[in-house]
């Protein structure tokens, strides 16, 4: 061991906590042995490509390294997707000052539309409008602030359609029956999904990020799994020559009630048991304020500041903004959900 000392004393040395022993065959007893010395300075630790460490050791390097933001175990054949899925269920308190945890298993290739989230859901992002046949949808097994705001800032980012789409959008609304100008309005987002956003992989805002978790389709957030930011997109309707004059989007953050009973399997069609009754509706910093009684991990100031001030924003634009949810409105989103299952 003095000689892996030496090596863990030489790597961790002016590299601001980060700690690759990739492809260096450890055994469990091992690791934590360095962690009880060093776990106080790592930040980022890579133990992929290992052969020897088992599940077993991923609940104590969270224990031991308080300040671990990232923990990578690639090619971990004794780490397997059921052993993370499972660690997700029964140590998930563990997991919140993880801004990511590389394993395979959140990395499987996304599928649209169906269920298929292996693991517990930490945040979810759903979108339900008037003019969608099936509700969008992403999920998180790790409750990852930066990664959340920042993908809501694209997102919100994107709500708003150039002066071309603008016009067509107004035609549509101006002349109803005529279905040749028919246009999703969200439809210029489609180039750039939600599940892409939140995986972290795009670059905004100066800032390289890297693929953290492929997000999986799922509603169990409608099931009091986890947070969800609600995204509504009423239908826009006009009465005679009277074009409705508030068209905002409308967004919560929700933490919905679980039902008394919840049908086994998946989670859609007559399965999905779904109701606005008890839930909790928050804005942005009413959202953060709640987290932040939880112990949820914070986020940057400078970021909070600006998704804030770009909401606030929104809330100013009444044909393409965007404004908080109130209660009639999370019913709206929560019977459209239901009819379009």
């Amino acid at each position: 061991m003095p000689l892996l000392h030496s090596v863990v004393e030489e790597k961790l040395s002016n590299k601001n906590g980060v700690l690759s022993l990739a492809e260096i065959a450890l055994r469990d007893d091992q690791v934590e042995e360095i962690l009880n010395i060093y776990g106080n300075r790592i930040r980022r630790l890579d133990l992929s490509y290992n052969s020897y460490l088992t599940a077993k050791i991923v609940p104590r390097i969270l224990q031991l390294a308080p300040h671990l933001n990232t923990l990578a175990t690639l090619g971990c054949p004794l780490i397997e997707n059921d052993h993370v899925y499972q660690l997700l269920r029964d140590n998930g308190n563990l997991f919140h000052s993880l801004d990511a945890f590389l394993h395979p298993s959140l990395l499987q290739p996304l599928e649209l539309a169906r269920e298929n989230a292996p693991y517990p859901i930490a945040f979810s992002y759903i979108q339900a409008s008037g003019t969608r046949s099936h509700p969008v949808a992403c999920t998180l097994p790790l409750f990852q602030p930066s990664v959340i705001i920042r993908a809501i800032l694209d997102l919100v980012a994107l709500l708003q359609p150039s002066v071309i789409t603008r016009a067509m959008l107004d035609l549509v609304a101006s002349n109803p029956k005529d279905s040749s100008w028919q246009h999703d309005p969200l439809g210029h987002v489609s180039a750039v999904t939600p599940a892409t956003l939140f995986s972290g992989f795009r670059k905004a805002h100066c800032e390289n990020r890297e693929v953290t978790c492929i997000p999986q389709y799922s509603l169990r957030g409608l099931q009091g799994e986890g947070w969800v930011f609600a995204l509504y997109t009423p239908p826009r309707v006009s009465t005679g020559d009277k074009m409705e004059r508030d068209r905002r989007h409308t967004y919560a953050f929700v933490r919905f009630k679980q039902p008394k009973k919840v049908g086994e399997g998946e989670m859609t069609g007559r399965d999905l048991n779904v109701t606005a009754e008890g839930a909790e509706i928050h804005t942005f910093r009413s959202w953060l304020d709640q987290i932040e009684l939880e112990d949820q991990p914070a986020e940057s100031a400078e970021l909070v500041q600006e998704l804030d001030h770009r909401l606030l924003d929104l809330q100013l634009d009444l044909d393409y903004g965007l404004k908080p949810m109130l209660k009639d409105d999370l019913l709206d989103f929560v019977k459209s959900i239901q009819t379009e299952q």
